[in-house]
């Protein structure tokens, strides 16, 4: 499998194809070139079985229900909305919502403690004076920083024993996946399209030719 590392975009990183993982380290394992509709289905199958895997894994971790420490210390909605801004930059409540796939009722209700704890902060829309955007407060950043903190101690034990090469390729993957299942769901409208992150913030997946030589 030849690996084009030039894709600058995400536009790019959503027309990967993906392979699985390979069984020893973690290490990705080349795809076919072509498939019957027999070996489709069953990889298919096996996509859905390490996925249910997957989630089943990381629930019990998040059964901890919180990140970080002391004041710090942080529930999942509340680590994926501050997560959400800090990439995203300033949004207003509806755009939030959206991207998060919540209707704005729910957002609002889960970010009023984020706003009672001054994690979140609310200002003018420089497009529209008449509504307003929402941004992490200086308190929101360092609490959120130190949660990834300690949401990537628990990852790199996690992993101990995979080398870099293994970590990064698992990451190109899954970001390629969740690019794909992101566009299927906001081309059935169940989501807007994210909003492009700020040049530097988005490393888009290597692209994978079905060229093996």
């Amino acid at each position: 499998m030849r690996i084009n590392r030039s894709s600058p975009n995400r536009e790019q990183a959503t027309e990967l194809g993906i392979s699985a993982l390979g069984r020893e380290n973690g290490t990705p394992a080349a795809a076919p070139k072509r498939s019957s509709r027999k070996q489709r289905e069953a990889s298919i199958g096996e996509l859905d079985r390490a996925l249910t895997s997957l989630n089943r894994a990381l629930s019990l971790i998040a059964a901890k229900k919180h990140l970080g420490d002391g004041e710090n210390r942080l529930d999942r909605s509340a680590y994926v909305a501050l997560g959400k801004l800090d990439e995203a930059g300033p949004m207003r409540l509806t755009d939030l919502a959206a991207s998060l796939g919540l209707d704005s009722s729910t957002a609002s209700r889960q970010l009023s403690d984020l706003f009672a704890s001054g994690l979140v902060e609310k200002s003018a829309d420089p497009a529209d004076k008449r509504a307003h955007v929402l941004s992490l407060s200086p308190a929101g950043l360092e609490v959120l920083s130190a949660a990834r903190i300690g949401k990537r101690k628990i990852i790199s034990e996690a992993v101990e024993g995979w080398d870099s090469e293994s970590c990064s390729r698992a990451a190109e993957l899954m970001l390629a996946l969740a690019a794909r299942f992101h566009d299927y769901a906001a081309s059935h409208g169940e989501v807007k399209p994210p909003a492009p992150l700020p040049p530097g913030q988005f490393k888009p997946p290597i692209a994978l030719s079905t060229d093996r030589s």
